[in-house]
């Protein structure tokens, strides 16, 4: 048992062991940290490698008083530019742009009803099927609602202040929009009827579908009641060939209860190409509650599919239900009363209702089946606000999706599938008016965005980035590679030359220390303790010699070191000094003084005090005929350490007739020593020799004034 535990500790401390090694390799390996460090930079970089890429074009104030908005009306692959004109009272006026100029102005009587589209009150169809698209214009006058009807390039009137409703303001606003809806010629006549609902606010009237037979001067409109049809659609429901019409009542409550089809319901109400009831309108919701309707296709089935986002506190739940085209209900789901539905929407495309989907507010949307499970989930930037309107950005055939934002900062962008979106800035807006295509035939598609306070012209269209990412990544990491491959050559030489530097200064410094290690120097010491021993002077032979045994293991011990402290140092001085005045016979005393704020442990290189020291020695008192003193001082300046050796021996100018013990080797040495030391450690260290003379003139000794720098101590 016991050595299958030791066998196991074993085993768990070579695999430590070896992943130790495994994580220092991968962190040293330059590959492995080059592509480390690439992999951080490109998931940090900003996404500027998207498969599509938005510029914007233009910038500028959103003016006050008119609207500019594009659209192809003849066809050629160019906009014409449209203007609305609004600021006189009664007065609509627009004039219509092509190739840079005018091609004509038409006035209306009366107010704009609402001064922006999304829904706005101008929009453009072929009415009688010529090929150019006619301008449809919307006003109110004396408390009537007029659609007027023309071609711009021939100055043609269809429909001119045509009649549609009576509706007065309330408290004196504006609160109804109108919602086009098709053009289509349902009774073979070669003339499109318009269709188009009104939906009001506060107002309770007029709140209708409409379609207006231009050729017969006929408009028919649906059943009064209270319910609003908010983006009317038209689809073929039941395979006759003739589109149904419905759009997306909420309950928010205006009206009585009582009232005909009430908006305190919610009521599934189809209508036929003359505006009468498909079928009995049915209760498929409460008040509060805000719906979407939109046609569904699976397989040979066709579906009204409804989203009723309920938010009151009574026992209803917000669902999406399935009905038939006469009404039923066919499949319901229930949705968790957690999840957030505000802004959400229910969509299908109408050109191609085959998929079915929830766009959530918080960026998911869900794509349900006929059975109403989830089939894919796709993600997009959160607060999206509304249906996204469908504009081919990039001239390809292909419409993408614009999504408002709900803090109208910006819009996001996505594929026809909801992939590659992308977040675009309108930042200072805070309602977001419309969007406009502009169409620029080869030159490609720009978007026009209005806001409240600025209007952007953007550009959309594939990435030139996106196809060199994979170089751009691979210049990264190569970038990388090769800045880490010099680092690493230049440490390693930076390595290789401390060494050498180190290895130059060890060489040097035992060479300045040879005389105290050499055979010549330990023969006389032991000759010295071993006349003493004989004399029976034990106690100072025991001294002597315990001084020569330090000096000599403190030099064998610190051989492999270039620095020491400058309290080993001193202690290494003063064994020194001990032995040489033992061998010269007490010849000199000595001092040795360290101030109080002195860092004892600060960092030298190894002999710079006794270099000196020795000198003073030598060739200063050694040769003197007097007593000989010695001065050692330490203290600490502002800026640096000064240490100072003085001696009152005979002088450099005397010693030099001793030539015979004068090689001047010690100092060459230290220089060589100083100047790889300050190639080492860029720190530069100096000394200054000064001789004394006396009162008659003649050399009275030497004084060593060497400088270190305090920052040193940091070393």
């Amino acid at each position: 048992m016991r050595e299958g535990k030791v066998q196991k500790k074993e085993w768990l401390n070579l695999i430590k062991f070896r992943l130790k090694k495994v994580t220092l390799y991968l962190i040293t390996n330059t590959y492995v940290l080059s592509l480390i460090l690439a992999l951080i930079i490109i998931l940090s970089l900003p996404e500027i490698f998207n498969k599509y890429s938005v510029s914007q074009i233009a910038k500028e104030r959103t003016p006050t008083g008119h609207i500019s908005y594009y659209h192809d009306l003849d066809g050629d692959g160019y906009s014409e530019k449209v203007e609305i004109h609004y600021p006189l009272p009664n007065n609509v006026g627009m004039i219509v742009f092509t190739n840079g100029g005018v091609i004509n102005q038409w006035n209306f009587k009366g107010e704009i009803i609402h001064p922006y589209p999304m829904p706005g009150s101008t929009f453009f169809g072929d009415i009688n099927n010529d090929g150019i698209k006619d301008v449809l214009q919307f006003t109110l006058f004396q408390d009537s609602i007029y659609l007027s009807c023309f071609n711009p390039f021939k100055d043609e009137y269809y429909i001119k202040e045509k009649a549609i409703t009576d509706y007065y303001k309330r408290n004196g606003a504006i609160d109804c929009s109108v919602y086009a809806c098709m053009m289509n010629d349902l009774n073979n006549d070669s003339v499109n009827e318009v269709y188009f609902s009104i939906v009001t606010g506060y107002s309770h009237y007029p709140r209708r579908m409409y379609a207006y037979d231009a050729v017969n001067d006929t408009l028919y409109k649906s059943p009064f009641g209270y319910t609003n049809f908010e983006n009317p659609i038209a689809f073929d429901l039941d395979g006759d060939g003739k589109p149904e019409f419905f759009g997306s009542p909420s309950a928010v409550g205006n009206s009585e209860v009582e009232d005909p089809y009430s908006d305190h319901f919610v009521w599934l109400i189809v209508l036929d190409e003359k505006m009468n009831f498909e079928f009995e309108p049915k209760i498929i919701g409460y008040f509060p509650s805000r719906t979407f309707i939109t046609p569904y296709v699976s397989g040979k089935k066709k579906f009204l599919a409804v989203l009723n986002n309920y938010s009151g506190t009574g026992e209803f739940k917000s669902s999406i239900t399935l009905y038939d085209p006469v009404g039923n209900k066919i499949k319901e789901k229930l949705l968790d009363k957690t999840i957030d539905l505000d802004f959400s929407i229910l969509y299908s495309d109408t050109e191609k209702p085959d998929r079915l989907f929830l766009i959530r507010n918080d960026g998911t949307i869900e794509e349900f089946d006929q059975n109403l499970e989830i089939v894919q989930n796709y993600f997009i930037p959160e607060n999206t606000y509304g249906a996204p309107g469908k504009y081919d950005l990039d001239n390809d055939g292909i419409s993408e999706f614009i999504f408002l934002d709900q803090y109208t900062e910006q819009i996001i962008i996505t594929r026809d599938d909801f992939s590659e979106p992308l977040i675009v800035g309108i930042p200072g807006n805070q309602v977001c008016y419309y969007m406009s295509l502009i169409e620029n035939g080869e030159n490609g598609n720009e978007l026009l965005v209005c806001g409240d306070k600025y209007s952007f012209i953007f550009s959309y269209g594939k990435n030139l980035l996106y196809y060199l990412r994979f170089v751009i990544y691979a210049g990264i990491y190569l970038g990388f590679y090769i800045i880490i491959s010099v680092i690493q050559k230049a440490q390693r030489q930076l390595v290789e030359k401390k060494y050498e530097a180190e290895k130059q200064i060890a060489e040097l410094q035992l060479r300045s220390i040879k005389n105290q290690i050499d055979p010549h120097f330990t023969l006389n010491i032991m000759n010295s303790i071993g006349s003493l021993f004989y004399k029976r002077e034990t106690e100072k032979a025991n001294f002597i010699f315990g001084k020569y045994s330090k000096l000599l293991r403190n030099t064998i011990l610190s051989s492999d070191q270039i620095l020491t402290t400058l309290k080993d140092e001193i202690d290494y001085v003063e064994n020194y000094l001990e032995l040489e005045k033992f061998r010269l016979n007490d010849k000199f005393e000595y001092i040795i003084e360290i101030g109080n704020s002195v860092n004892r442990e600060l960092k030298i290189p190894k002999t710079l005090v006794h270099t000196f020291v020795e000198n003073a020695i030598k060739h200063g008192m050694r040769h003197s005929d007097k007593k000989g003193e010695l001065l050692i001082t330490v203290t600490d300046n502002s800026s640096d350490y000064l240490i100072s050796i003085r001696d009152n021996g005979i002088g450099r100018k005397n010693a030099k007739t001793h030539s015979q013990y004068n090689t001047g080797k010690g100092l060459s040495i230290l220089e060589q020593i100083l100047d790889l030391y300050f190639e080492l450690q860029k720190v530069r260290i100096t000394y200054k020799i000064i001789d004394h003379n006396d009162i008659s003139g003649m050399p009275a000794g030497t004084e060593i004034h060497i400088k270190v720098p305090k920052m040193e101590s940091a070393l």
